[in-house]
């Protein structure tokens, strides 16, 4: 029996994620775009009369959405810190990253990266949507590191720093065709957040320290 057919706007938005992923911006064009989905042009106008950088749009918010759902799905809010919970938790983002790149062949990116990469500053609509996106993943990986035992400033930075490792790790991966790179990200992400949590017991027993002279 064949497999049922996604809605078109559905299609549309999911084949042009693909493309992204492999081709980037400038390499998915809307012919290719309408072979992919077996869209009729009509139907690709109809949903996006802005073309194809409003389809784009949709096609990285329902990429950046489906990412968002593995961080939260991989990273959930623990009751308490636990290390090795943590380094379980982050090995299992790393490993279904390295999974789906590894299904691929190596042919399909991060598109965020790939479509930032390419577009100028004249597309304000695209490089807000990559950067709103962004913003929600570094959030994800913000909540999961606070219920780690990471807190304020250091919480925020390296939840940043993360998402750069995660995105460095992905191109250098697809350019060397190994999943090395994302092995050694990982390692890195684990000694970031072990030094993270490191300074906040320190900074935790000095207060208590000092606390205790003041009562003393």
């Amino acid at each position: 029996m064949a497999a049922p057919q996604l809605p078109t706007r559905a299609n549309l938005v999911t084949e042009t994620a693909v493309l992204l992923r492999r081709q980037g911006y400038s390499g998915t064009g809307l012919k290719e775009i309408l072979a992919a989905s077996g869209c009729p042009k009509g139907s690709l106008y109809h949903y996006f009369p802005g073309g194809k950088d409003e389809l784009v749009v949709a096609a990285l918010e329902a990429a950046g959405s489906r990412v968002e759902q593995v961080l939260q799905e991989l990273l959930p809010h623990r009751p308490r810190p636990n290390a090795r919970q943590l380094r379980d938790d982050i090995s299992a983002v790393f490993g279904r990253f390295r999974m789906e790149l590894e299904q691929s062949d190596y042919r399909e990116g991060c598109p965020l990266a790939t479509v930032a990469l390419e577009i100028g500053s004249e597309n304000l609509a695209i490089k807000n949507a990559i950067r709103a996106i962004y913003k929600r993943w570094s959030d994800a990986i913000s909540e999961y590191l606070k219920s780690q035992g990471v807190r304020g400033q250091q919480c925020t930075e390296a939840a940043s720093t993360i998402l750069y490792l995660v995105e460095g790790a992905l191109l250098m991966a697809r350019t060397e065709q190994d999943s090395r790179p994302l092995a050694r990200a990982e390692k890195a992400t684990l000694a970031l957040v072990a030094a993270a949590r490191t300074r906040r017991n320190e900074t935790e027993s000095q207060s208590n320290r000092g606390r205790r002279r003041k009562q003393a």
